[in-house]
């Protein structure tokens, strides 16, 4: 056996280390706390606390349904990420997959809640919650960015990448220290809406940089289908609106989610027909059998 003195110096070198590293992630969760808390802060302290509260239910609405989405994707996603970290191939694959499911499954979501807005909250909330309308109505790039910032976030994690996450994260809250106060002061909370919406795009652009260093994605064939299809149901939406409008509330927001459901269902199967056929038969294989599809 080695002399105690060398295990000694092994133990302190091996905490010296786990100590270094862990100061990333300590640095990351006390940069990713300031990015999602900030804006509430300048709100409140700009805007006073009625608007802070219509801000703050309408931020919840915003990102509840696209949360519990990518909540069920990542709690998996995590393990697979650290599981393949050496392996680029099955890595890039599982990213990839993963990207394009919470994409497509997000991005129409959010879409149905911003376009039905003002009737779900006259609905669930009574019309003196109708000044979170356009606040809502606003939060929908940062919505959308919100679930595919916490997919790369479980890429890095899994790989042993945190600096990558202090990186991006630095990069927002940077911008959101400076935007959110100037936009609020100039346009009101629909400013500090704003700034979310660039501080999400900026952050997901520099994270998606970074992920590339580990996996291989197509850029344009990953977003520009669902962006394409989520055009042509808000297209299909809008042109019966008229047909929605004098429908009870109920059943308008049910016929105008169908509505864009259907165009955006159909415009995605024309673009990614065997794609998505295949995935969908990877994901029930996966989930029937418990063993790991091949590929």
């Amino acid at each position: 056996p080695p002399p105690l003195s060398r295990l000694k110096a092994f133990d302190i070198g091996a905490s010296k280390n786990l100590i270094r590293y862990g100061l990333w992630f300590w640095a990351s969760g006390i940069i990713q706390i300031l990015t999602l808390e900030y804006d509430r802060l300048v709100v409140g302290a700009m805007m006073g606390t009625a608007v802070l509260g219509f801000y703050k239910q309408a931020q919840v609405i915003a990102l509840m349904p696209t949360g519990a989405i990518t909540h069920a994707i990542v709690n998996v996603t995590n393990a697979v990420y650290a599981r393949y970290q050496q392996d680029r191939q099955r890595l890039s694959r599982a990213f990839h997959v993963a990207l394009r499911l919470i994409l497509r499954t997000t991005l129409p979501v959010s879409l149905i809640i911003i376009v039905e807005a003002k009737e779900l909250v006259q609905l669930f909330f009574g019309a003196r919650w109708l000044p979170m309308v356009p606040i809502l109505r606003y939060l929908v790039v940062y919505s959308l960015c919100r679930p595919l910032l916490d997919d790369v976030h479980a890429l890095l994690l899994g790989v042993g990448a945190p600096r990558k996450i202090v990186g991006y994260a630095s990069g927002q809250a940077g911008l959101l220290l400076l935007a959110a106060p100037v936009l609020t002061q100039k346009m009101g909370v629909t400013g500090t809406a704003l700034s979310m919406n660039v501080t999400a795009l900026l952050g997901l652009g520099i994270a998606l940089y970074f992920a590339r260093k580990y996996v291989d994605f197509p850029l344009i064939r990953t977003f520009l289908p669902p962006l394409l299809a989520a055009g042509v149901g808000l297209a299909g939406r809008y042109a019966a609106d008229g047909l929605v409008s004098e429908l009870p509330k109920l059943l308008g927001i049910a016929l105008g989610a169908l509505i864009f459901a259907l165009g955006y269902g159909l415009a995605l199967l024309l673009q990614e027909r065997e794609i998505l056929i295949t995935e969908i038969q990877t994901i029930r294989t996966a989930l029937t059998s418990g063993k790991e599809p091949s590929g």
